[in-house]
C-alpha cells in the first residue's frame, strides 16, 4: 500500500563516510541524475575518485561519463548481474547513521508524512 508520494533518494558515498544525498519527488528522470552529478557529485570530487555506478539508464548517458571524467575522476560500471556480495547495500543500511541535521531536516520535510495516526501526532488530543 502506498501512503503517500514516492520520494528517490540518491547520494555518494566515500570510505570515509558521506559525501553528498539529494531527495526529489517522484522518480529520477535523466535530467534529475545529471543535475545531480554536475551539481552535487562533481564539485565534491578527488582527482582518481572513482565512480562506481549500477546500470540504471539514466547511469548511461554519455553526458554522466563525460562530467566525471573531465573532473579527474573514473567510471566504473557494475555488472548487469551482481551475485556476490554488493557493498552499495550495505550503505543503505548505513544511512541509519546520517549525521543528525541531515535527519533532523529530513523529518521535517514537508514530503514526510506520518502514518502512525491522528493521536500520535498530537498526544494531548
Amino acid at each position: 500500500m502506498n501512503w503517500g508520494k514516492n520520494v528517490t533518494m540518491i547520494g555518494a558515498v566515500r570510505t570515509t563516510g558521506l559525501v553528498t544525498l539529494r531527495s526529489m519527488e517522484g522518480a529520477m528522470k535523466t535530467m534529475d541524475f545529471l543535475q545531480f552529478v554536475a551539481r552535487d557529485l562533481v564539485p565534491k570530487l578527488k582527482l582518481d575518485d572513482v565512480v562506481v555506478l549500477d546500470n540504471l539508464r539514466q547511469h548511461h548517458d554519455p553526458r554522466v561519463r563525460l562530467m566525471i571524467e573531465n573532473a579527474g575522476a573514473k567510471v566504473l560500471y557494475l555488472p548487469p548481474y551482481c551475485p556476490g556480495p554488493q557493498p552499495h547495500r550495505a550503505v543503505l543500511v548505513g544511512l541509519q547513521s546520517v549525521p543528525a541535521p541531515l535527519r533532523s531536516a529530513h523529518q521535517r520535510s514537508p514530503l514526510r508524512r506520518d502514518t502512525r495516526g491522528p493521536k500520535a501526532a498530537n498526544p494531548d488530543s
